[in-house]
């Protein structure tokens, strides 16, 4: 790390956060975020749940060659190290989202994209836990420490949103924790049901399907998936409505939003 940065470290095992310091100057437990580095951090108390998307996003880094590390003390945390070095660092940040983001999905309304900005303190390795007073240990490594090359479909889809611009800034697009809940739970309501009473469903449900998936930033694959799986469960209807749907509305002057109050009204959810 010291090769780009000086490291910066800080404890709170005495109840408290010290100020930053240089490695090596105080006992710590925390340290900055390398300039290199994209993690996957959730904190739930549900120790099932926390297994499962471990398990979803190793599995997913695996398919994709990515080198990762996994690490735990209380619940579990996924390292990875990325050549980012040649980027800015407000770049660097947008990559990082974009790579959570992709290997998360769907479960990235648990994931905290707090740590894709190099201002954020995290626990070391092998630092202690203040309050589990356990270790943080490597539990899982893939790759042998290799330093990935960022995938081209991430540079080309950060890169194009970072310089060109766009009726609605691509920033604005993220969604609050609760609302990236929200709009999961729906389209998994969507995915599981079905919808064969011929009222609206076009002009309401997939509009709205296709605003969720939109503000999801889902990857276009992805996309594919959920909307051909929401067809079949339309009789009669084609996956073609839900596209031209996702393709009217970044022509839209102002932020779309999954509309509730219709879906509910019109019986399709809530």
């Amino acid at each position: 790390m010291q090769k780009f940065e000086d490291v910066k470290v800080q404890s709170n095992l005495d109840g408290y956060y010290t100020i930053r310091h240089n490695i090596g100057e105080i006992e710590h437990n925390h340290r900055k975020i390398h300039i290199r580095e994209v993690i996957w951090d959730w904190d739930l108390d549900n120790a099932s749940l926390d297994s499962e998307i471990m398990d979803f996003i190793s599995s997913k880094l695996i398919k994709g060659n990515i080198a990762h590390s996994i690490w735990f003390a209380r619940t579990h945390k996924i390292h990875a190290f990325f050549e980012l070095e040649k980027y800015d660092i407000d770049t660097r940040k947008e990559i990082r989202k974009e790579i959570v983001r992709h290997y998360a999905f769907p479960y990235v309304h648990f994931i905290d994209f707090g740590v894709c900005s190099e201002k954020r303190m995290i626990r070391d390795f092998y630092g202690m836990h203040e309050k589990t007073k356990k270790q943080n240990l490597c539990v899982f490594e893939y790759g042998e420490g290799r330093i990935n090359k960022v995938p081209e479909f991430i540079l080309e889809r950060v890169l194009r949103d970072v310089n060109k611009a766009t009726p609605v800034a691509v920033s604005s697009l993220k969604l609050p924790k609760q609302a990236l809940k929200s709009y999961s739970d729906f389209l998994a309501h969507c995915l599981d049901k079905k919808f064969n009473n011929d009222c609206f469903r076009n002009q309401i449900l997939f509009k709205n399907i296709a605003i969720a998936v939109y503000r999801l930033q889902a990857e276009q694959k992805q996309m594919s998936q959920i909307f051909k799986q929401v067809a079949l469960n339309c009789k009669g209807k084609k996956e073609a409505e839900l596209w031209g749907w996702w393709k009217w509305i970044p022509s839209q002057k102002h932020l779309v939003k999954v509309n509730w109050n219709e879906l509910k009204r019109g019986g399709f959810y809530g």
